[in-house]
């Protein structure tokens, strides 16, 4: 089961982190078309099968494995941020550089 949660990043601002056990993917929490959080209106951005990510914005569709576009969404997808899942079980996000 597929799990999203907002995280702090020092740099970068609020990321989405979507984690399924050990495995975590994280972007910036915007919009590439709109460059509003994904979360702006809503912060039920994950579909119920846990395989998109959704804009409340304006519905662009992203996928939770890579964040490409899905549908008919711009050609742009999510900003990707590292992350990982550390001995204690904590999501980290390291800063840039």
């Amino acid at each position: 089961m597929s799990e999203v949660s907002l995280v702090d990043h020092d740099e970068l601002g609020p990321i989405v982190v979507v984690r399924r056990g050990d495995d975590v993917r994280a972007w910036r929490n915007l919009c590439p078309h709109q460059w509003l959080p994904l979360t702006y209106r809503s912060r039920n951005i994950l579909s119920a099968d846990g395989l998109r990510l959704r804009c409340s914005n304006h519905g662009a569709e992203f996928s939770a494995d890579d964040g490409r576009p899905l549908g008919d969404a711009l050609p742009c997808g999510l900003e990707p941020v590292p992350a990982c899942v550390d001995h204690e079980g904590r999501v980290v996000a390291p800063n840039p550089g």
